[in-house]
């Protein structure tokens, strides 16, 4: 797994809106990543595309306080020929992967706060498929023979990913957002028993929706 950080300067400045953290109230985020790289080494190429995308709905149970879904797919191929020694031929590699699981976030300062703080809690279970299909063509210089080997192998992985990340939030609009998050990210896959850890930093944006209960309409016309 490639863990990317990502360091964004924030410039904070204040703004005449109410932030929409009110019970009752919703919020909404998502986004996406697509890669291709390419690499040249002594005539054998290689290649790999990268997608990944998320998306996360929460509700404000109390102030401050909200509950929701995240879920995530991801999709990776890899490209990877080999020559030399008589070996010709080259494999690909797939994986794709879904998960879903609950979230928690909590913000710190009261609604009227145009730049707040907020901690973040998350759990996702899923499922990782990998496929390789390659073909290798051997020539045997002494009897002249060509031999072919094809492989085919699929494997399940089963994964558990924990996160708990923390930072500033800039509500530039009533209804946006702008979050830059410091998290601790663990990932356990069952079937190897493999745990990964890993410390990001990232920018993302919510969207928060509804018009909250009545009390919270009535707090804010005070």
């Amino acid at each position: 797994m490639k863990c990317k950080l990502l360091f964004i300067l924030i410039t904070l400045t204040s703004f005449q809106s109410f932030s929409q953290i009110n019970k009752g109230q919703w919020l909404a985020g998502g986004g996406g990543v697509f890669s291709y790289s390419e690499t040249a080494n002594s005539g054998q190429y290689t290649n790999q595309k990268n997608v990944q995308t998320a998306i996360n709905s929460g509700y404000f149970i109390l102030n401050n306080v909200a509950f929701g879904v995240n879920l995530n797919f991801s999709y990776v191929k890899n490209s990877d020929p080999v020559y030399g020694y008589g070996l010709t031929g080259g494999g690909l590699t797939s994986s794709t992967g879904g998960l879903a699981g609950p979230f928690v976030r909590t913000y710190l300062l009261s609604k009227q706060s145009k730049i707040n703080f907020m901690f973040h809690g998350a759990y996702q279970y899923g499922v990782i498929k990998n496929n390789l299909s390659s073909r290798y063509f051997y020539y045997s210089p002494y009897s002249g023979n060509v031999t072919i080997t094809n492989r085919e192998s699929t494997s399940t992985n089963r994964t558990h990913n924990f996160m708990i990340a923390a930072g500033p939030v800039l509500f530039i609009h009533p209804t946006v957002s702008m979050e830059l998050l410091v998290a601790y990210y663990m990932q356990k896959q069952e079937s190897m028993d493999i745990r990964t850890h890993s410390f990001l930093t990232g920018i993302g944006f919510q969207i928060h929706l509804g018009k909250g209960t009545k009390s919270d309409k009535k707090s804010n016309q005070d």
